[in-house]
């Protein structure tokens, strides 16, 4: 993104001073008398006035280029499945537990142990 930089001389006081002095000095090496002190005058108001507007063009080309990054918040809601929750009976007693995978209808039962992981249930 660009923007016009903020203007450090908001008068242009620089430009109109410096081409004001070159102005005058320029107009004091015209005639004689009376007319050299109207051309310094003159030379000097033409010059402050150029100046002005010089700086005035330099200061509308100056800019700042900066990035912005804009963010969004996004909600997403997805089901993902922790396992299997299972309620057994066991010898007359009913326990729960928590199973990586479907044990379908039975758990093994190896030594009164459930058999809770796949690979101990295919032995």
């Amino acid at each position: 993104m660009q923007r016009q930089a903020p203007v450090k001389d908001e008068h242009r006081a620089t430009g109109t001073l410096i081409g004001g002095v070159a102005g005058g000095l320029l107009g004091s090496t015209i005639g004689g008398g009376k007319g050299k002190t109207v051309a310094t005058v003159a030379g000097a108001a033409a010059g402050a006035y150029g100046g002005n507007q010089v700086q005035k063009s330099m200061q509308e080309k100056d800019v700042l280029t900066s990035t912005e990054t804009r963010c969004k918040t996004v909600n997403t809601r997805s089901e993902k499945l922790v396992g299997y929750d299972v309620t057994y009976r066991l010898e007359g007693k009913q326990g729960t537990t928590r199973m990586s995978f479907d044990p379908g209808k039975q758990i093994p039962v190896r030594a009164g142990q459930l058999v809770l992981s796949p690979a101990e249930s295919n032995k």
